[in-house]
């Protein structure tokens, strides 16, 4: 013992050191983990805090319907690049499929179509070009007497297909001069009873041949005159339609809408023509064809002020009960709202809720083969945005036709009168519009037109 507390007197610092060492190692570990369980419980707590303001950073991804009745796609989450990525392909993709069917349904209904003229719509430039400008259209639309020239109208109906019916003064003569070979064959005497009933029935059957070789010629009966509209009809909303030569030279307003009637009467002619097509593309004859003739074919007033419809504007601010308020809703969200008191469509001009279309309509009666009706109700939704809205048929005196020249051939015939709901897009149409009709009806001008 006293060789070891020796030893511990010679060496005292090495002793110190090792009962300093042998207390350190211990407190350091109590210490250190006192030290770690506090910075671990900070660092926890921080990156909870982290972890909530990111949670709370959140976006929502969607791509929208492109189609009424879709549902939209939605979805709310971080911001993650491969979502990003994804939904910004999904919604250039639903943007182009949106962008090729607004082109296509443009191109359908505008196919292609021009003025008569070219610089007169929707400006003519100073006022002696103007009027020169309108007096070259309404001589093209309503043609000239001097060198019969063909209006606009003619060469429209002989283009799909229209003719007139036979000439009564052509067949009187060919009659006369088959009654004068007759009776010269029988030396001019008085004819028999048996041989003036053989005569008349020779002349009877070449009445019925001179119109029914007519009939081979022609798809359907009709000439401008069945444009025309009477003061009658005017006073009931029909726009009038310069049919005749030497009509009126009209204002530069009057004139788009000349232009803008012109457009519908094309389409209808159009269908009809489609109708009396075969699925071979062979145009058909008045005996075998769907549309034997046209008896009239008017367009309503445009909805523009000034043209026999109350004003727009004043519509839009006057008040509506709780159930007209419900009938002008939208077909789905972000659509042209529809008003049902208006026809069985809804579709009207309205200026404060339509910057998409137009509509006009138009009235057209005809004489059709009753089992064919619905080729022709068919064709004319086929040839543009064209609706039926009305539909009446009655009898026809088919042998008091046949007295004033119209064959038909062997078909049952009806007389349709059918209105037709005819939808006009602006994306196309508004540029052709005068400035006082565009600002009339809310159409949207181009910046520079209506900056001027």
């Amino acid at each position: 013992m006293k060789n070891v507390l020796g030893w511990v007197k010679s060496n005292l610092v090495v002793v110190i050191s090792l009962v300093v060492i042998l207390i350190a190692i211990p407190a350091g570990f109590v210490v250190s983990s006192g030290w770690n369980k506090k910075i671990k419980t900070g660092r926890e707590a921080e990156a909870k805090d982290a972890m909530s303001k990111l949670s709370k950073t959140t976006v929502t991804y969607s791509v929208p319907a492109v189609m009424p009745g879709e549902q939209s796609l939605d979805l709310k989450a971080v911001p993650n690049k491969k979502l990003t990525e994804w939904f910004a392909a999904e919604r250039a993709r639903a943007k182009a499929e949106v962008e090729s069917v607004v082109k296509d349904a443009t191109a359908f209904n505008q196919k292609g179509r021009k003025p008569l003229i070219d610089n007169l719509f929707p400006k003519a430039g100073n006022p002696r070009d103007r009027d020169s400008k309108l007096l070259e259209f309404i001589q093209i639309l309503s043609g000239r007497r001097e060198g019969n020239q063909p209006s606009a109208y003619d060469l429209l109906l002989k283009k799909h297909g229209a003719g007139d019916k036979a000439e009564s003064a052509k067949i009187a003569s060919t009659l006369r001069d088959m009654d004068q070979r007759v009776r010269d064959s029988n030396g001019n005497r008085q004819l028999t009873s048996d041989e003036l009933e053989a005569l008349t029935k020779q002349l009877v059957d070449r009445r019925i041949g001179e119109m029914r070789r007519r009939a081979q010629e022609v798809s359907f009966f009709a000439t401008p005159a069945v444009f025309a509209t009477d003061s009658g009809r005017r006073m009931n909303g029909y726009h009038n339609i310069p049919v005749n030569p030497g009509s009126d030279v009209p204002t530069h307003e009057q004139a788009f809408v000349y232009q803008w009637d012109f457009w519908v009467l094309e389409d209808v002619v159009a269908a009809i023509e489609r109708a009396n097509t075969s699925p071979d593309g062979e145009r058909l004859a008045v005996e075998r064809a769907p549309v034997k003739r046209i008896i009239s074919l008017n367009v309503k007033n445009p909805p523009i002020p000034g043209y026999g419809i109350p004003d727009p504007r004043q519509q839009g601010r006057s008040s509506e009960s709780e159930d007209e308020s419900r009938s002008a809703e939208g077909p789905f969200p972000g659509g042209v709202p529809l008003d049902r008191r208006v026809s069985v469509t809804g579709r009207t001009t309205n200026i404060n809720s339509n910057k998409v279309y137009d509509v006009r309509v138009a009235e057209l009666v005809v004489v059709v083969a009753s089992d064919k009706l619905q080729t022709l109700l068919s064709a004319l939704s086929q040839t543009n945005f064209m609706t039926v809205i009305d539909l009446d048929m009655e009898s026809i005196d088919v042998w008091g036709d046949l007295k004033d020249g119209y064959y038909y051939g062997p078909d049952h015939v009806v007389k349709a009168t059918i209105v037709i709901e005819t939808v006009w897009l602006r994306s196309w149409l508004a540029p052709f519009m005068p400035m006082a009709i565009a600002n009339n009806i809310g159409a949207d001008l181009p910046e520079e037109d209506g900056a001027e």
